[in-house]
This record gives structure tokens, C-alpha cells and sequence, in this order.
């Protein structure tokens, strides 16, 4: 209950952040076979707000085993489906409930459940696929070996951020075609299998990545895709839409900076349409200022204070913008009542999504001069 109840907060909270979430492939998550899902790192907690709002199916995640040692984030984590994975670094103790912890894993995932292990291992604000753990390939084994009936699925994701730090940007996820095990896979050298496997989904993950050879080049690649962000830079109500083109273009971008081909330089203008749009949207803007502008600030100075790593910046954010906008509904509701203003109400939700709308094109703004500057 709980989980649904989050989940519906927090696709509240990545709706004001980000502009868009594009996905594809979302028809290979079945509901009737235990799978292992293996998703790429770029950005802290991120990508399993992002994964847990997109999935209709619960999910669960291996996450790191600290985090449950803070007793006021314990319970949330439990209830969100976040099960602990200790590390060395976190001692003997951890080491050992890591059996328990895994064997807990097998048994969801005998139960027909699904497993998001984030199989880089940690997390790093890039574009690229970093070397990935064995981890998910020795609990597909281990899983078999207890019951070899299983047929288990294995579903590569890429998610990928335009700028994941930057508000009204774009998230483009990728989910590829699942890589099906069964006991065949215990066949021959386990060893052997789990790195062969392993690669595999290096593989077919790759497909679903904007991924840089060289991290050097991060800047190229910032200003080749505002052209492409551009182009689909236009307000929209829905938060989440299917859609591969994006990703496909920015992919190829990608491919082109590490092949060393030069770019080609693009002329961006804005139409008069646009600044049409800009006028009328502006008032509500302002309302929107006045209306929300306390939890934004809140928001603001809470994360710019906290936050001492640039990849826990959105994840921060976007959780910290949950707990305020709830409050902050609260109290507006006990203020509408008090006043016998409940109507009022109604118009929180238009007001959020026009004002949003000002911004996008604002960014429109932003983005073009970025690139004539770079």
C-alpha cells in the first residue's frame, strides 16, 4: 500500500523535474517469469524512482547495505521493495547477512517476482557503460542450482539523462529484449558461463546507452544533443510517452564523437510562435511563482546544502521535493478549509502545468544560447 502510494508521490516529483520520460521496449517485462533486471548507474537514486514509476509490476532493488543502517530511512527502504547488498568496506557483520539477504532474493524471484540490480556496481554521472559486476550472474546460477525448472529472464535497460541535474531535461530509457535462462546455463564451467553471460548483457545493454569511449568528450556531446533536445523541446501535459527516436538520435550522436567524425554546426532559431506562446504563458507563470515558490526555494536550499556529490543532486531533489509538496498540499488544504475555499483547489493542478509549460519554453531559450556559446 505504501509502495503504491510513493510511487504515485514521486511520479508527481519527477514531473515537475524532468520535462519528459521516453521509453521503449516496455512489452518485454513479463508478468508470469521471474526476472533479473540489469540497469545501468549514471545518477544516485535516480534510476530506481525512474524504474519503479515506469513499471506497472512491483520491482524490487539491490541497493547498497549501508543505507539500511540509518534507523529513520530503514523502514522506507523496506517499503519501497529495496533489499540490502553489504559490500566490503561495510564490514564482517554485513558480509554475513548478505546470505540471508541473497537467499531472500532467490526466493522472490522463484516466486515469479522482479529484481532490478544496478550491475555496474556504483554510481557515476556519465555518459557511458562502465565494466559490469558478475553479481546478477552468480544469483541467476545460484537461483537454478535450487530450482533448475525456472525459466528466468534477464532484461538489459539503458537509462539515460540528457542532464540529469538540470531541471525540464529529458530521461530516455531503453528496455531490450530479455536474455532467457535455464538450466542449460549451469552446464559446463559455472565460472565460464557467469562471465559469458556477463558480457552478454554488456551487449545488448550497449544498444540502449548513450555511450562515450572517452569521458574527455562529455562536452561534445553536451552541445550535439541541444539540437536534438531542441527538436523536442515543446510543452507537453504527459509526463511519460513511448518513444525510441530521441534515444535512437542521440545514440548515434554518441557513435559519431567516438569514431572522431566532425560535427556539423546547426543553426537553432526560435519561431514567432514561440514567443506568442512565452506572452500568454507568462501570467501564469507568475501565479505559479506565487503559489509554489516557498517549496521550491525550500527545495532548493535544502539540496544545494546537502548535496556534496553532483550525482545524488536529482535523486535529493526530486526525493526532498516529495516530503515538501505533500506538506505543502497539506497545509494549503487546511487553509483552503479554514477559509471555506476548497474550490480553489481544483486550480493548484493547471496552474503547475502551465507554469511548467513557461519554463520549457524558457529552456527552449537557455539551450539555444548555451550552444551558440559553446
Amino acid at each position: 500500500m505504501l509502495y503504491r502510494f510513493l510511487r504515485f508521490l514521486a511520479r508527481l516529483a519527477l514531473g515537475g523535474w524532468y520535462r519528459q520520460i521516453r521509453y521503449s521496449g516496455i512489452e518485454h517485462l513479463k508478468s508470469d517469469r521471474p526476472t533479473l533486471i540489469a540497469c545501468n548507474h549514471p545518477s544516485g537514486f535516480t534510476e530506481p524512482i525512474v524504474l519503479g514509476c515506469l513499471f506497472d509490476l512491483p520491482v524490487h532493488f539491490l541497493v547498497r547495505g549501508d543505507m539500511f543502517e540509518k534507523k529513520w530511512l530503514r523502514w522506507l527502504l523496506i517499503s519501497t521493495n529495496q533489499i540490502p547488498i553489504f559490500r566490503f568496506r561495510d564490514g564482517f557483520k554485513g558480509l554475513r547477512d548478505n546470505h540471508k539477504h541473497m537467499q531472500y532474493v532467490r526466493e522472490k524471484l522463484r516466486q515469479g517476482e522482479r529484481i532490478i540490480i544496478f550491475i555496474e556496481g556504483s554510481t557515476n554521472l556519465s555518459h557511458r557503460l562502465r565494466p559490469l559486476q558478475k553479481g546478477l550472474a552468480r544469483i541467476a546460477k545460484d537461483t537454478l542450482q535450487e530450482n533448475p525448472e525456472l525459466l528466468i529472464d534477464v532484461l538489459p535497460v539503458g537509462i539515460n539523462f540528457i542532464d540529469s541535474n538540470r531541471l525540464r531535461s529529458d530521461v530516455l530509457v531503453g528496455i531490450g529484449e530479455p536474455i532467457t535462462l535455464d538450466a542449460q546455463f549451469l552446464e559446463g564451467n559455472h565460472k565460464e558461463n557467469m562471465k559469458e553471460l556477463t558480457e552478454n548483457i554488456a551487449v545488448h545493454m550497449r544498444k540502449h546507452i548513450i555511450h562515450l569511449d572517452d569521458i574527455e568528450s562529455e562536452s561534445i556531446l553536451k552541445k550535439e544533443l541541444i539540437p536534438v533536445e531542441n527538436e523536442y523541446n515543446d510543452p507537453s501535459w504527459g509526463l511519460w510517452k513511448e518513444d525510441r527516436v530521441m534515444l535512437d538520435k542521440s545514440i548515434k550522436i554518441a557513435d559519431r564523437i567516438n569514431k572522431g567524425e566532425q560535427s556539423v554546426e546547426r543553426k537553432l532559431s526560435l519561431g514567432s510562435l514561440h514567443y506568442v506562446k512565452s506572452f500568454l504563458l507568462f501570467p501564469f507563470f507568475i501565479i505559479g511563482v506565487i503559489v509554489y515558490g516557498i517549496p521550491l526555494m525550500i527545495i532548493k536550499l535544502f539540496i544545494d546544502k546537502k548535496v556534496k556529490k553532483p550525482v545524488f543532486y536529482s535523486s535529493l531533489g526530486i526525493g526532498f521535493g516529495v516530503f515538501v509538496g505533500l506538506l505543502y498540499f497539506i497545509i494549503l488544504c487546511i487553509v483552503a478549509l479554514y477559509f471555506g475555499k476548497l474550490h480553489f483547489l481544483i486550480l493548484l493542478l493547471p496552474i503547475w502545468m502551465l507554469s511548467l509549460w513557461f519554463s520549457d519554453l524558457w529552456m527552449k531559450n537557455r539551450l539555444i544560447k548555451t550552444y551558440q556559446e559553446l
